[in-house]
């Protein structure tokens, strides 16, 4: 659910009226999961907003519309790339393997609720290169870890295997 709004005067869409005074409260869960919007829009498909498809961005509406829209959402963008970009950089994110050395498969599961986030999974992240893990032990040690900080004991090109995302 958006944010609500009330209505200042009646309004007429279409065949409905909606009264002065009505709360209205925007299903951006679903005009973001429109079937006849989205091809498939249960599936994770990046290439749906390229050609062929050219199906329209979700952040046109993820992060409000009109003149109440988030005034932070090109700095959150931005922060996103940037911690993205850094992170894979750095690490190689992969499928967490079982006690046999079987790939675990990753399932896109979430947890509804007034803000979505995925349901926990298994995977397997390490540095890329023993360089990078010098890289993250130099910065370990210049920088005091705060309340919230990841810590990565033993960094080193063994995986830290986790669970609990």
């Amino acid at each position: 659910m958006g944010l609500g709004h009330k209505s200042e005067e009646d309004i007429v869409y279409g065949e409905y009226v909606i009264p002065k005074g009505a709360y209205l409260l925007p299903a951006v869960w679903w005009f973001l999961h429109d079937p006849q919007t989205y091809s498939d829009p249960e599936v994770f498909k990046p290439e749906r907003y390229q050609a062929p498809l050219h199906e329209p961005d979700l952040s046109e509406l993820a992060f409000g519309y009109g003149r109440r829209a988030c005034a932070g959402r090109f700095f959150a963008d931005a922060n996103v790339y940037i911690i993205v970009v850094q992170l894979l950089a750095v690490f190689s994110i992969k499928k967490a393997k079982d006690a046999q050395g079987v790939e675990i498969p990753v399932t896109l599961d979430h947890a509804a609720g007034a803000v979505n986030k995925p349901k926990p999974y298994r995977f397997k992240i390490e540095p890329r290169s023993e360089g990078h893990a010098d890289l993250l032990r130099r910065i370990e040690a210049e920088q005091e870890p705060a309340a919230g900080d990841a810590l990565f004991p033993n960094i080193g090109t063994a995986c830290v295997d986790q669970s609990d995302v």
